[in-house]
């Protein structure tokens, strides 16, 4: 039995007729939207799940036992898989190319665990939850879009975030310990930026994504410090003077 048969009596014909069915949403359109809190955001609407983190994002479609998971980087398809979930098991039946076209495979399909096929599905399941589980009226921290004061997220020992304005700085590195490297980039508030030093470049919104990504990760991280007691005394190394965590 080959792919195009295996396909045709799972319900839904061939490749290019379930690719028309997952093609017409956006995330842009999403009717729920969470983060996991640890840098990756979820998008769903209907039978669609959008996974977005840094310059990546994945789509994974739910038509009955079928799921198409579709994978882009920076705004483009770099490839597709669908698979049939049986049980705890998935067979990947077919495997596309950015185009949609059908890749040749080994003669015999491939299984699976249910948790690779799920894997969207479930962690935006954990999100909800965890968004669920917050007191009422409390909202995640964001960064803002354009400060009018200097914001510092410190991401690391060795890496500072600091954003004025519409411009964001990576510093790695501090004047302290040299050499300092520093990245700097021009955000046009959710929709794109230019990175303007080194090597000048513009990058689409799913760049923009990463990095306020970082900037909401160590906001959240900041406002949970907050809340808990200080803990002194504890053996450990000379802390870096770079290390504003």
């Amino acid at each position: 039995m080959n792919v195009r048969q295996l396909l045709r009596r799972n319900r839904y014909g061939f490749v290019t007729v379930m690719l028309v069915s997952f093609t017409a949403f956006s995330p842009v359109a999403a009717q729920r939207v969470v983060s996991d809190g640890i840098g990756s955001e979820y998008r769903s609407r209907g039978d669609t799940i959008w996974r977005l983190r840094d310059t990546t994002m994945t789509r994974a479609v739910y038509r009955a036992d079928t799921v198409v998971q579709t994978r882009y980087v920076l705004g483009r398809a770099t490839g597709s898989t669908i698979s049939v979930v049986r049980g705890d098991s998935a067979t990947t039946v077919a495997r596309l190319g950015p185009s949609g076209e059908v890749l040749p495979g080994p003669g015999a399909p491939r299984t699976m665990s249910a948790i690779l096929a799920l894997s969207e599905q479930r962690m935006f399941e954990m999100a909800v939850r965890r968004e669920s589980s917050m007191p009422q009226g409390f909202a995640l921290p964001e960064a803002p879009v354009s400060p009018a004061d200097v914001q510092r997220y410190p991401l690391s020992a060795s890496t500072n975030i600091i954003q004025h304005g519409d411009t964001v700085w990576y510093v790695r590195g501090c004047v302290q310990e040299p050499p300092a490297d520093t990245t700097t980039y021009l955000l046009f508030a959710n929709d794109s930026l230019r990175r303007l030093s080194p090597s000048p470049r513009t990058f689409d919104k799913y760049m923009v994504t990463a990095v306020r990504s970082d900037m909401n990760r160590i906001a959240l991280a900041q406002v949970v410090a907050a809340r808990r007691p200080p803990v002194t005394d504890l053996p450990g190394v000379r802390k870096s003077p770079c290390d504003k965590r």
